[in-house]
């Protein structure tokens, strides 16, 4: 056959097809559903020379329900991909199947594709690269639409065409709002971590390019529950980049005036994920969203940050060509920052729902549109995946990413990189040297945090005080040091973060309990100065360091009424003091326990001192009344001696 007849014929195919098909399509949009459809797998690619394949699982249609399959013409624009998702697909059908009764609870077909005519048998002829939808519909007996379901073909490149890949970087977001419970404590659901390791789990089988940037707070949980190693989700193919310790309303605390806080989180969600991977967090390149103020964006650039990723929804264009291509935004002091967009349309397909394969294929639909708009331009795009991402719907589209051209001689229409190496990349040569676009952007309004500010200044306060006594022991301060940072947490109320400050509160009292008097203890001093032990018990298992103040009314201190001392784990330590007396009596002394740093009050007590030695003027009247007593009894001897003196001595008779 010449090929003007073979033209020809197309041309008379074509005619015929395409009004078949517009009737078809009208027929299927709005189907009486009365089952439930989902696919359970299909081919992630379609080599130009090859064949697709799907299977889709049927549950609830009734008995004699036949189905048909049915591939339409390819997408122009990402418009036409939604209006195909809601169930109206805009082309026409190119080719369909023949029905097929309805056996058991599944449905599979395979599609030979060619890139020329002939058609293959019972295959269809797609002569260039693209997506194309495919329908697969139940009908009854009488040909009425019972449901459908469509998923989509992914043509890929011829090998000679000049096309050139979508740069794609997925980014695995994991993370959730803390629970609060009664007592102000801050924890996560055994759901939500078992969602976590689910993902972590699936992101360490993946071969793909990614970056993950999980929450550090969610992270130490899935490590405390021993139920997966972690490290492994961090591997050469992917990069870990740095987060906070939990999901932070970064405009609300840049406005509140807590940008301390927002560091202080920064830095133990990098110490927190460096323990957990083993390996440091990439601070250079960070997602953003709504809540990113100008002023915020600043602190962030100040902080280290030289590319952000932000929502495509934040910028001011529609055109695909400049979300694809390097760009800059400024914040709130004019400063340059580049940016990267983050597609929220194909990252919108990727939210739960009824059918997660499903979703993986729709999103990388999404991705597909925007590369063949321009595909022989070099073009970059990041898709921040949701935290809410089902595990099968990761999985599916990990492992599309990571083997693009599906192993055959065509060409890949999407490359699969890391965050940092897509801006490494939009900085090169590939992408021009040219400056890059500057483009307005738009952020949600900064929420008011109340009296937070005031509340975590007190909580602030006394948490210091606590780690100034025992500063080398982290398991004592550490799950308080979280629970003050848990208080920030984005999606946390007024309320809750008052709780949480409350709870916190209450924990550091209780540690300071540690520290302590003894219930009363009474001591004598024998002379006008010495020393007195006084007992201070300490039930840390580490070094507590306090100070700690005297007070009486007729005791002085000679030393210093403030002591500064460590006090032995786990048992009694006796500090001597040296006191003072001018009488003798029972005295009173108030001992004040607090933090070294004096921030945080940790006990209070009496002491009773009881003083038997003399005052210097008693030894005086004492010493005064013997002299007198010692001269008294010397005048009466001398007195006596006298007065025997002047009576005669009796004279002796003869008789006698």
């Amino acid at each position: 056959m010449s090929i003007l007849r073979r033209v020809a014929l197309a041309l008379l195919v074509a005619l015929f097809v395409v009004p078949v098909g517009m009737v078809g399509a009208r027929a299927q949009t709005a189907p009486a559903s009365t089952g439930t459809l989902r696919v359970v797998r299909q081919s992630d690619w379609v080599a130009t020379d090859g064949a697709f394949s799907v299977e889709v699982a049927a549950t609830g249609f009734p008995s004699g329900t036949v189905w048909s399959a049915a591939v339409w013409g390819a997408l122009s624009n990402r418009a036409q991909l939604e209006r195909a998702i809601d169930g109206t697909p805009s082309t026409w059908v190119m080719w369909s199947s023949p029905t097929t009764p309805l056996t058991g609870s599944t449905a599979s077909i395979t599609i030979p594709v060619r890139p020329t005519w002939p058609a293959p048998a019972d295959g269809v002829v797609l002569t260039s690269e693209g997506v194309y939808p495919v329908v697969l519909t139940m009908s009854d007996a009488s040909g009425r639409a019972l449901g459908a379901v469509t998923t989509y073909l992914l043509r890929l490149a011829d090998k000679a065409s000049p096309s050139i890949p979508l740069t794609v970087a997925p980014v695995l977001t994991i993370g959730a709002t803390p629970t609060v419970e009664v007592d102000g404590s801050a924890t996560f659901t055994d759901d939500e971590v078992r969602s976590a390791t689910e993902r972590l789990t699936v992101t360490a089988a993946a071969a793909t390019s990614m970056s993950i940037a999980p929450d550090a707070a969610l992270t130490t949980a899935v490590v405390e529950s021993a139920s997966s190693n972690v490290r492994a989700a961090v591997s050469t193919a992917h990069e870990l980049l740095a987060r906070p310790w939990v999901e932070l309303d970064t405009g609300a605390l840049t406005d509140a005036g807590l940008t301390a806080l927002w560091d202080r989180e920064q830095r133990t969600g990098d110490d927190a994920l460096a323990d957990a991977f083993e390996t440091r967090p990439e601070r250079a390149v960070q997602p953003i969203d709504r809540a990113t103020s100008p002023a915020a964006l600043a602190h962030l650039a100040a902080s280290g940050t030289r590319t952000v990723l932000v929502p495509s929804g934040m910028l001011d264009t529609t055109s695909t060509n400049t979300l694809t291509r390097p760009i800059a935004i400024r914040t709130s002091d004019g400063t340059l920052v580049n940016a990267i967009a983050a597609d929220e349309l194909a990252a919108r397909r990727l939210l739960p729902g009824p059918d997660p394969v499903l979703a993986a294929h729709e999103a990388l639909a999404a991705l597909v549109l925007l590369h063949i708009d321009q595909p022989s331009t070099a073009r970059g795009i990041a898709v921040v995946l949701p935290r809410t991402i089902d595990p099968t719907t990761l999985r599916e589209f990990l492992r599309a990413l990571g083997d693009p051209s599906a192993g055959t001689a065509s060409a890949p229409v999407l490359s699969a990189t890391t965050a940092s190496g897509l801006a490494a990349t939009m900085a090169g040569p590939v992408f021009g040297t040219s400056a890059p676009t500057i483009v307005r952007w738009t952020s949600d309004e900064p929420t008011s945090l109340g009296d937070y500010g005031a509340r975590l200044a007190t909580t602030d306060r006394a948490l210091a005080g606590l780690h100034s006594m025992v500063p080398d022991d982290a398991s004592i301060t550490g799950p308080i040091d979280g629970q003050v940072l848990a208080s920030a947490a984005a999606g946390l109320s007024d309320p809750d973060r008052a709780s949480v400050l409350f709870g916190a509160d209450r924990a550091i009292a209780a540690a300071s309990r540690s520290v302590g008097l003894p219930p009363s203890q009474t001591m004598t001093l024998t002379s006008r100065t010495g020393r007195i032990p006084l007992n201070l018990r300490n039930d840390f298992p580490v070094d507590a360091k306090v100070r700690v103040r005297l007070v009486s009314p007729k005791l002085e201190f000679p030393e210093g009424s403030i002591i500064d001392t460590t006090l032995s784990p786990s048992g009694i330590t006796r500090i001597d003091v040296s006191v003072a007396t001018r009488a003798s009596g029972s005295f009173p002394v108030d001992v004040i326990i607090e933090s070294i740093d004096g921030t945080l009050p940790v006990d209070t007590g009496r002491i009773t001192v009881r003083s038997t030695a003399i005052s210097g003027l008693g030894i005086v009247l004492s010493v005064g009344a013997g002299l007198f007593l010692l001269a008294w009894w010397g005048s009466h001897f001398r007195k006596v001696r006298r007065a025997r003196g002047l009576v005669d001595e009796p004279r002796s008779t003869p008789e006698a």
